[in-house]
């Protein structure tokens, strides 16, 4: 059995990480047929309301430095999901 790699991992890495599975399950429930693609994109707008509604003020969302890191998770969505 090869020996776990022990290097630190960055956070880029656990985000596209995050993302890669998170896709992949969305993509198998959907071609399984027990959700629509629809139906997944909604309840991600949902979830992502009341969280920016929770958390805003707490970790600055809404602040200008963001707003590019908004735009580009935006676009992998788009790329991701159409």
């Amino acid at each position: 059995m090869a020996e776990p790699d022990k290097r630190p991992v960055t956070m880029e890495e656990l985000l596209v990480s995050s993302l890669a599975q998170t896709d992949v399950l969305a993509k198998l429930l959907i071609e399984k047929g027990l959700i629509i693609r629809e139906e997944f994109v909604q309840k991600i707008s949902e979830e992502r309301a009341t969280y920016q509604k929770t958390s805003a003020s707490k970790i600055g969302l809404f602040s200008s430095e963001n707003d590019t890191a908004t735009e580009r998770t935006r676009e992998k969505k788009r790329l991701l999901f159409s």
